[in-house]
């Protein structure tokens, strides 16, 4: 969901992409169904594993994993924790607190 917001609110300032430390290869239907419902496009989300390497091509990561970097992320000058409870498997009002 964080991409699909960042892509359409933040488009003129950055190239949002996401991946996680555990994903689940797929983009969950109440995802899409809540991003839609607020107006964001969930074409081209894709459910992708993060890498060193996409760490190192970053000039920011945020950090939502719960975890603090140091568990995660190598690089801690490019890091922010953000606290961001993870909806899936939840109910649709916590995906909408989230979007």
């Amino acid at each position: 969901m964080a991409e699909a917001i960042a892509r359409y609110d933040a488009a003129d300032v950055i190239d949002a992409s996401s991946a996680g430390v555990s994903p689940l290869g797929f983009i969950p239907d109440l995802t899409k169904r809540t991003l839609t419902m607020n107006g964001y496009s969930a074409d081209g989300l894709t459910s992708n594993k993060t890498t060193q390497a996409v760490c190192d091509a970053a000039d920011i990561i945020i950090n939502m994993t719960g975890d603090p970097w140091e568990e995660t992320f190598s690089n801690r000058d490019k890091v922010e924790d953000w606290i961001v409870q993870d909806p899936y498997g939840t109910d649709p009002e916590t995906y909408q607190r989230n979007s």
